[in-house]
């Protein structure tokens, strides 16, 4: 369970125990029952493929015996006195005036808290959640619901601050009922956010007419059966293999995912490096898939049955801005699978389970540690290497090249990018470093000058990142940086798809042969970047690059590419064809997410694109009514309350939104618009200075601001509102644009050029530009 990302009767919970079936090949399911009650072990209809963890361990003792009692194996556990860690008999933890008590009777135990109606109330916990750093709980709610309060228990020792409750998210203060993070919010919720990846041979199971899970699953924790897939065949095939007249071996053994590569591979030692390297370079995606179907920052779109392509039932976050620095570096809790993508071990061919075994947990300390596998330590565990004193901070190869970022308050998570520490760019970009994140003492010049003493050449390496950055600013040569990016084969994969994704906000007479070079690029992340990046395009350049996509033979492009398309005019009937499938398919992803906030707005946006106003309507107000926290579905649905002609309605909805979350800038932006439309200009004035104000980082709310000033008779002060967001934002073309436009209505011929020149330099192939500028410097001063 994460702490980031979406009330309340107790389910009864279903179980099947019968040997038999286990012995039969057919495994046990667990599934939440709707409705009050207890939970209770009833025998339900077992699942067919699943044998369960136990019926691997005779032919695998060795493996069984180091997967049991590994963070996997207890990663959802039974509330047993002996799985929970937690005191119950702990003093209550009080946090922002929210009290949470613990208590336990017998064998059962139990935490009183702020319930979904914001009264407090004794929940019995059903599981525990994780084991170390910290130990979460699941709690019952209605509705088929299982829900991981944000109290939890800090594993650690005594010693090193542990052994203690403590609340997640303690930088929030108060969380009330309505909040989207509240302990029984969407975002705290197991079925949507934490089951696929805490236990086996999950189905989620929810019903969009009722709002009502059915949640199913296997096997408590992370089994065999979650890596390796349904068990049944191979466990028949194990059985019958040595009797006279067995055939052949069954394809994959039996198994959903063979993790033994077919193909012949072996390593050889570089000496001049002391390195070993891979041969061939390389490795089969689905050593990666198995574990990135968990192990990354991902939506999910389809049902994610094992050895499914990783593209097929999720969507990769890219290196998005928020989520990542940008070179690359984590910010947000963004798992591992993205960081490791942009390593070098990854590039040759280095998989997660040449560092990880069944324990799940890699050595870190001593000759066996795993860098060690390929890093020979006379070479490299050496002060001439790592410039530390032995068995001291900086001795370490994760202390340098693998440095830590802590979530959910005491979970320090490593960066798996496992890149060379470059104080450079905090200098040029502001990016952390490993050095500083010891020697917090001193400042990025002095580490950059410290390590480019000991390693001349590493600061003199272009690094992607300064492109990724020009191009979240916006700067001038960004387009041409980025597109570089998207060609260059040797830059990592989630690079370039983010760089193509970047083109979005950077147009330039090349952007449509850049995004198309992107589409049809081998790997599944840069043809999504283009289908991002697409978005600058006309509608019939967008049909020129993302068209061939609606055949893509991954899933998630299919489906972008559709929804990016979704509302043109088809250049054929064929290809009108091929949309209207990709639309269907991009529904059913939609839908399938739609228990999630983002997941329903996803599908009012596809059902808005399309012309279905009705559906958008009815999407949005869905999540509204699960999710009423989550401001853009009330946003977006008044606006197709608008488009629907009902403006008195729409108008309404904004109203209440700013009524019960008066800092919510876009609510206070679209309520200004409506106001503007319907010519009560005071109030539009006040709702969009408020959108201003609140949200400073949201440029085009100054903007409608400024205007809505010049238009009222205050030309010099919109000038001033659109000016100090220029200089808050000096790339933004928009911004220029209306300062440019502003300042020459107001006679402010320096600021008019002074926005026209940035503008120029932005976009120095636009001959419109260039034209105005000359205009208004012909003009001369007035």
């Amino acid at each position: 369970m994460t702490s980031a990302p979406s009330s309340r009767r107790r389910p009864a919970l279903v179980l099947v125990v019968a040997a038999a079936v286990v012995v039969a090949g057919l495994a046990a399911v667990r599934a939440l029952r709707p409705g009050g009650g207890a939970a209770v072990p009833e025998v339900v209809a077992p699942v067919e493929g699943f044998v369960g963890s136990a019926s691997c361990r005779d032919c695998h003792r060795y493996w069984h015996k180091r997967w049991a009692g590994s963070h996997h194996d207890r990663a959802m556990q039974r509330a047993t006195p002996a799985a929970l860690l937690g005191d119950f008999a702990a003093a209550p933890l009080v946090v922002a005036g929210e009290t949470t008590s613990f208590r336990r009777d017998g064998a059962a135990s139990f935490l009183t808290t702020e319930g979904a109606d914001g009264r407090a109330r004794e929940f019995p916990v059903a599981f525990t959640f994780g084991v170390w750093p910290l130990q979460q709980v699941l709690v019952p709610g209605e509705r088929g619901r299982y829900h991981a309060p944000l109290v939890a228990w800090d594993a650690r020792a005594a010693a090193a601050g542990g052994q203690r409750w403590f609340r997640l998210r303690p930088e929030d203060g108060r969380i009330p009922p309505t909040d989207l993070y509240h302990s029984f919010g969407p975002y705290q919720r197991w079925n949507s956010m934490c089951a696929e990846c805490h236990s086996t041979g999950v189905r989620k199971r929810w019903d969009a007419a009722t709002d009502r899970y059915a949640t199913t699953w296997v096997e408590d924790g992370v089994g065999c059966e979650a890596c390796h897939g349904p068990g049944e065949a191979h466990v028949a095939w194990a059985r019958a293999k040595d009797a006279p007249g067995a055939g052949a071996a069954p394809p994959r053994f039996g198994l959903a995912v063979a993790l033994k590569e077919e193909r012949p591979y072996g390593w050889h030692l570089d000496a001049a490096r002391g390195i070993w390297m891979r041969t061939p370079v390389g490795r089969p995606a689905e050593h990666f898939d198995v574990c990135a179907r968990c192990h990354s920052r991902r939506g999910t779109i389809a049902e994610a049955d094992v050895g499914a392509p990783l593209h097929d039932t999720h969507r990769v976050a890219l290196l998005d801005e928020g989520l990542y620095f940008a070179d690359g570096q984590v910010r947000e809790e963004v798992f591992e699978h993205g960081s490791y993508l942009q390593s070098k071990m990854h590039a040759i061919g280095v998989g997660c389970f040449d560092c990880h075994d069944h324990k799940s947990r890699a050595a870190t300390e001593g000759a066996a540690a795993a860098c060690a596998n390929c890093h020979l330590p006379e070479k490299f565990a050496t002060p001439a290497h790592h410039h530390h004193a032995p068995g001291q901070p900086g001795s370490r190869c994760v202390d340098c090249h693998m440095p830590p970022r802590t979530y959910m308050v005491v979970h320090a998570r490593r960066d798996h990018s496992i890149r060379i520490p470059r104080p450079d760019l905090t200098v040029t970009l502001g990016t952390p470093n490993a050095c500083n994140g010891c020697h917090a003492d001193k400042d990025a010049a002095w580490a950059a000058e410290r390590t480019a003493a000991w390693w001349p050449a590493v600061p003199t390496r272009p690094h992607w990142g300064t492109a990724l950055d020009a191009g979240r600013r916006g700067a001038p040569g960004a387009p041409d940086a980025l597109a570089s990016l998207v060609r260059d084969g040797k830059t990592p994969a989630i690079v370039r798809g983010t760089a193509a994704s970047l083109l979005a906000r950077n147009p330039s007479p090349d952007v449509e042969r850049t995004l198309a070079a992107a589409a049809a690029d081998a790997d599944p992340l840069v043809r999504r970047g283009a289908v991002e990046g697409a978005a600058v395009l006309p509608p019939d350049a967008r049909w020129r690059v993302l068209g061939p996509l609606l055949g893509d033979p991954t899933r998630v492009v299919r489906v972008d590419a559709a929804r990016r398309l979704a509302g043109t005019e088809p250049p054929t009937a064929a290809d009108g064809d091929r949309l209207a499938a990709g639309v269907r398919e991009a529904r059913a992803a939609a839908a399938y997410g739609a228990d999630t906030p983002e997941g329903g707005m996803a599908l009012g946006d596809l059902e808005t694109a399309v012309g279905d106003l009705v559906a958008a309507e009815r999407a949005y107000r869905a999540v509204a009514a699960s999710a009423p926290a989550f401001v853009p579905a009330h946003v977006n649905l008044a606006d197709v309350l608008r488009q629907r002609g009902r403006e008195a309605e729409a108008t309404a909805v904004l109203e209440a939104a700013v009524r019960s979350w008066p800092d919510a800038a876009a609510a206070h932006h679209a309520l200004g618009l409506a106001h503007v439309r319907a010519r009560r200009l005071v109030d539009a004035g006040t709702h969009l200075e408020r959108a201003a104000t609140l949200a400073p980082q949201a440029p085009a709310f100054a903007v409608a601001w400024a205007a809505w000033l010049a238009d009222t008779g205050s030309p010099r002060r919109a000038v001033e509102v659109v000016a100090a967001a220029a200089a808050a934002h000096p790339h933004d073309p928009d911004v220029l644009t209306v300062w440019a436009s502003l300042a020459a209505q107001a006679g402010d011929r320096g600021g008019a050029l002074k926005a026209l020149y940035r503008l120029e330099a932005l976009r120095p192939w636009d001959a419109g530009v260039r034209a105005e500028r000359e205009a208004v410097e012909r003009a001369g001063p007035r």
